[in-house]
């Protein structure tokens, strides 16, 4: 910011915003490091009366402007009144969430998800764009050092054909992402070392409330593993694999093929990678049961499952038999 000075007329001051998990800013400093600013919010929004007012940010909670006036965040799509944890209107996207209120806020889980526009519960978008760049990044290393390699007189043909495969991956990756970003389907990126399972780095799992896949990851530092359990993600939207009806857990679309490509596609980033014929023998994947051990082939929505059935089939006639679904799909909602 820019306020009066004693003699060149105007001062540079500038102003350091500390957020919480969710973006709101709680402590502002001065280019000095004192404080001058401070704001604790309730679960929904409001702020304590514990909050200092004096040189206070617009910036509220999860970091929307805080309309003085009226009192209002605004969030693009609407506008969020944080006294009654409500919206002032209807959720543009209501359609995609049936069992949920248009007006509440975040599926009334509050520390767990944010609403980043007003329209849709994500969580983690940072997470999935620092990933592609660092995918991009990997990309535009290789193709330049195959070309280094390419243009030498004496070639190293096993070198560059690695570098072609890993090119070849690297595009690939891009082009799911870009996939799982155009996609009606909800994915949220979650950091969460208790719900992750196993002591493998991630899973992903079904969230029946909002409808969203979440994609667990243990760490941000891990890159392997979120390379992996997006690539699970990407299989559940092109209908490679199923969420057990529990919202944890490969259904019975999960393969080891789908594990295969996971690894191969953590492997870009230090992840080992393991052939399906590796994971029969994994504790993990082949010793679970002789039946997933047996799992050696892609199963698709679409792979027949009998002479008669698909297995999307197979899916749709188990979820109506119960009160809850026995495994989540893509589409599994629509008929």
């Amino acid at each position: 910011t820019l306020e009066a000075g004693s003699q060149t007329g105007l001062v540079d001051k500038r102003f350091y915003y500390l957020a919480d998990h969710l973006g709101s800013t709680r402590v502002v400093l001065d280019q000095s490091g004192n404080i001058t600013s401070w704001s604790d919010f309730y679960p929904y929004g409001k702020e304590s009366r514990g909050s200092s007012s004096v040189n206070a940010p617009a910036e509220k909670f999860t970091g929307k402007e805080r309309d003085a006036e009226s009192g209002l965040d605004y969030f693009g799509a609407r506008y969020y009144n944080a006294d009654i944890a409500k919206w002032t209107s209807v959720d543009p996207l209501s359609s995609k969430y049936p069992s949920l209120s248009p007006y509440h806020y975040a599926a009334n889980n509050p520390i767990f998800y944010v609403d980043p526009n007003g329209m849709e519960i994500g969580e983690g978008r940072e997470i999935f764009d620092d990933y592609r760049k660092k995918v991009q990044g990997k990309l535009t290393s290789a193709q330049s050092h195959l070309a280094k390699l390419q243009s030498k007189e004496k070639k190293d043909e096993k070198k560059i054909a690695k570098l072609q495969g890993e090119i070849s991956e690297l595009n690939s990756t891009l082009g799911e992402l870009s996939e799982l970003e155009a996609s009606s389907q909800l994915y949220n990126i979650i950091v969460s070392p208790v719900t992750a399972s196993g002591g493998f780095g991630g899973e992903i799992g079904y969230d029946a409330q909002t409808n969203a896949v979440n994609v667990f990851i243990t760490s941000l530092n891990d890159i392997g593993s979120i390379a992996h359990e997006l690539k699970h993600a990407y299989q559940f939207q092109v209908g490679q694999t199923s969420i057990q009806g529990t919202g944890h857990g490969g259904g019975l679309l999960h393969d080891l093929v789908d594990e295969a490509g996971a690894y191969k596609r953590g492997s870009l980033f230090g992840q080992p990678s393991y052939s399906v014929s590796d994971l029969q023998k994994h504790k993990q994947y082949g010793g679970r049961s002789p039946e997933y051990a047996s799992r050696t082939s892609q199963r698709t929505l679409s792979t027949p499952f009998d002479a008669l059935s698909t297995y999307e089939d197979r899916l749709r006639a188990r979820n109506a038999i119960g009160p809850t679904p026995f495994n989540y799909f893509i589409g599994w909602d629509k008929k």
